[in-house]
């Protein structure tokens, strides 16, 4: 799936944040994936192709995403 990056942008903004590179690479590699991802299945495609995220890194931008209503969260037993 691809991301409208102008549209994003806007609801970022809207929101009073910006659209830094981690965002970005974040909310691609999921919307590129088609089954759920847990945080460090994220960290590990992003290391592949991207820059080594710190995993507490992966968390703030997956929790920003999740406050804007972008991507909800899956709770799992583990």
């Amino acid at each position: 799936m691809a991301i409208d990056k102008t549209r994003l942008n806007q609801v970022v903004q809207s929101a009073g944040k910006s659209l830094t590179k981690q965002r970005c690479v974040i909310i691609e590699t999921l919307a590129a994936n088609k089954l759920p991802m847990s945080a460090y299945e994220l960290r590990d495609q992003i290391k592949i192709t991207e820059q080594n995220l710190n995993i507490s890194t992966v968390y703030r931008v997956l929790d920003f995403w999740t406050g804007l209503g972008l991507i909800h969260k899956i709770e799992s037993a583990n």
